[in-house]
């Protein structure tokens, strides 16, 4: 379990740094590639999202694949039901 906390940890942060280069690069070198809001905050959300969700997926070997499943889909539903 110390490591999954430990993989997720370094998810949570990579999913921060690259959102904080995104909106650097929008805000001070007003990259013409960085213009929608979709890309500065909703692609490193979703491109975070489903990291976690599948490191959750894959870190229950042991469990059957509905299990698996279930466990990162009530994760991914989780998170959005605190951050709508």
């Amino acid at each position: 379990m110390a490591k999954l906390a430990i993989k997720l940890a370094i998810a949570f942060s990579l999913q921060a740094v690259m959102t904080v280069f995104l909106y650097r690069d929008r805000a001070i070198a007003h990259a013409p590639w960085v213009n929608s809001d979709f890309i500065v905050f909703g692609l490193p959300l979703l491109m975070g999202l489903a990291v976690v969700a599948a490191i959750l997926f894959f870190s229950f070997p042991l469990m059957s694949f509905a299990r698996r499943t279930k466990v990162a889909l009530g994760y991914l539903l989780l998170v959005h039901w605190l951050f709508p």
